[in-house]
């Protein structure tokens, strides 16, 4: 694993009507990408992203930390800004759509605050910073890495689809 990358373990658990998901995710000195940004004092940080399973008609997303309308609704800037630090890096499965129910809510901040979950793709700690700005912006200082929105993303995926 390289020094930029944020290492993951996932476990699945069920209790009674929840699925729940563990992540933990190291963001320990010298495995994160973001300079100066969120650094745990004692290693990894465990969070949990989870599903209700219908409740009725309704849907419910829990998402552990603030994240970006662009992983929630799949409105992706495009074409990405060139100042961006992974301009290629794939579009995130959004969690809007991965609900499969007729009625859905997503309660970010659900049960921890892992900070903001931003797009991979709008990553932009290192110059030329995007948006003709002169200095990194604030989301990345207060996240857990560039790989965090993959991860969860994918983990949430794997929930809906029930695997573990």
């Amino acid at each position: 694993m390289s020094s930029a990358e944020t290492a993951v373990r996932v476990r699945l658990s069920r209790r009674g009507v929840v699925r729940g998901l563990v992540l933990a995710l190291a963001a320990a000195p010298g495995l994160s990408a973001c300079s100066g940004g969120f650094q745990p004092l004692y290693g990894p940080t465990a969070s949990g992203v989870g599903l209700q399973e219908r409740l009725a008609q309704l849907d419910v997303a829990a998402i552990p930390g603030e994240i970006y309308p662009e992983l929630v609704l799949d409105q992706v800037q495009y074409p990405v800004d060139p100042g961006a630090d992974f301009p290629d890096a794939p579009i995130e499965l959004a969690i809007y759509k991965q609900l499969r129910g007729p009625h859905r809510i997503i309660v970010g901040l659900a049960g921890d605050e892992i900070g903001y979950i931003i797009p991979k793709r709008q990553w932009d700690v290192k110059p030329p910073f995007c948006y003709g700005r002169k200095k990194d912006q604030y989301g990345e200082e207060n996240s857990l890495g560039p790989n965090t929105a993959p991860l969860l993303c994918q983990a949430f995926k794997d929930l809906v689809n029930g695997k573990k």
